[in-house]
């Protein structure tokens, strides 16, 4: 006599469990992917911190000097560098030798559209967003924040 084996077909609560939990894993792993804050983001700093963040910046372009070299590498700020530290990493950097892009993101990028100097005239043509040009460089940004 031959055994037996009972096949029991999966119910549809379990079906939509294992898609509801997919859909979660989903939703959080996307959140990781998100793009993350850069910047500075010390609130009300002392009046010692620009002495802090000139000397913070000549180190940091000093270190980037050491590991990629002059003249042959770009750099492509990943966000707008409007406090004082970026602006003096910038300006070191470039007086390094560095070529540095800054971050010219507008206010409302979905409107946002780049035409060329033949598509002025040319009406027609459709405008290339901001997101799929390539700029050739290396990706940079920072976090200034305090412990504590």
């Amino acid at each position: 006599m031959l055994p037996q084996f009972h096949v029991t077909k999966p119910s549809r609560c379990s079906i939509n469990k294992s898609v509801l939990i997919c859909t979660v894993i989903l939703l959080l792993l996307g959140g990781c992917a998100a793009t993350q804050p850069y910047g500075n983001f010390i609130q009300n700093p002392s009046p010692a911190f620009s002495q802090y963040s000139k000397v913070m910046a000549d180190d940091v372009a000093d270190q980037i000097g050491r590991l990629y070299p002059a003249a042959t590498t770009q750099f492509n700020l990943r966000h707008n560098a409007n406090d004082l530290f970026g602006q003096v990493l910038i300006d070191k950097l470039r007086s390094d030798g560095f070529a540095v892009l800054e971050n010219t993101t507008p206010a409302n990028s979905f409107l946002a559209a780049i035409h060329s100097p033949e598509d002025i005239g040319n009406t027609n043509s459709t405008p290339i967003s901001e997101e799929n040009i390539q700029y050739p460089g290396l990706a940079l940004g920072y976090i200034i924040d305090q412990s504590g």
